[in-house]
């Protein structure tokens, strides 16, 4: 690329497909953003049964 980095977002679409272009399996790497929103939405839903001494924690 000629003009150089955008932004960090515009780093994994050529990321990628040179990988690819590579030969490198990506299939993990291409569902790891919603590998992220799912471990973060499990947190949320565990996050209500933690409480901490004094009440620190409400659990919403």
């Amino acid at each position: 690329d000629a003009y150089g980095l955008g932004h960090v977002g515009l780093l994994g679409r050529g990321l990628l497909a040179d990988m690819r272009g590579l030969g490198v399996d990506t299939a993990r790497l291409d569902a790891s953003a919603e590998a992220y929103i799912r471990m973060w939405e499990r947190a949320e839903e565990r996050a209500g049964a933690l409480t901490a001494p004094g009440g620190m924690l409400s659990g919403r």
